[in-house]
């Protein structure tokens, strides 16, 4: 769920400016893995995004710890079982993926 800082609950700008958010948006993977190098298997990833586009999206990890998302290019938060993950808030460009460490 997204939606611009101006209006946080629910974006009521002008439709042009929401197709430039929809453009703004980039495809990225995130993988998480254990303490051994192992895929964790069926876990919600939650990402917080808080630049321009605020808001927040989720996916559940794949077979081989894999979560697919397209959002924007700025991430503010990985968690996992209500653990950050990440130190900071990096960006992101079409295609990357990124691996964090679940710990026990």
């Amino acid at each position: 769920m997204l939606a611009c800082r101006k209006h946080p609950a629910q974006c009521r700008c002008d439709p042009k400016l929401k197709d430039v958010f929809k453009m703004a948006q980039v495809s990225f993977s995130i993988r998480i893995v254990n303490e051994n190098g192992d895929p964790v298997v069926g876990e919600m990833v939650h990402i917080g995004y808080y630049r321009i586009l605020q808001g927040w999206d989720e996916a559940g990890t794949d077979d081989d710890g894999w979560a697919e998302f397209t959002g924007p290019s700025h991430i503010g938060t990985v968690t996992v079982r209500g653990v950050q993950l990440n130190d900071a808030d990096f960006s992101v460009e079409d295609g990357d993926t990124f691996s964090f460490t679940l710990s026990d």
